[in-house]
């Protein structure tokens, strides 16, 4: 059996996204597939149905779902760029709650390094460093 009718068995369409959703094994939530240069099966359906991904490019989920394989959701970008459109999807603009279930105000606090999260939590972060900070003077 080649690599392109074994990938095929791996995978089931879902018909309300478009997305073909692996069904095989999974490694941090993407597909694994072993093939002759690889194992992500990503990588495998973008080489296969695309072209070939250069050493410095990775592959970005457009449907951010990482167990997808559909080559028209696949997109080889840099780590950089990737790395900046999942932070987009991470916006708080969409979100009611934050990680640790506090509900997110209308302004949220924007560290300088470009990491946003709640002023619930920024202020018990800071309490908790204040406590530390007094302990040691």
């Amino acid at each position: 059996m080649t690599d392109i009718e074994r990938f095929t068995t791996k995978y089931v369409v879902n018909s309300v996204t478009g997305c073909w959703d692996w069904t095989a094994s999974t490694e941090y939530g993407y597909g694994l597939f072993r093939y002759t240069n690889g194992k992500k099966a990503h990588r495998f359906s973008y080489e296969y149905h695309n072209d070939t991904i250069l050493n410095e490019l990775v592959i970005d989920h457009l449907c951010r779902n990482r167990k997808c394989v559909n080559p028209k959701h696949l997109e080889a970008v840099t780590r950089g760029e990737n790395t900046r459109r999942g932070n987009e999807t991470r916006n708080y603009k969409t979100k009611t709650h934050c990680k640790n279930n506090h509900l997110i105000s209308d302004n949220p606090y924007t560290r300088p390094d470009g990491y946003t999260e709640c002023q619930s939590c920024r202020t018990e972060r800071w309490h908790k460093y204040k406590k530390v900070l007094d302990f040691h003077f």
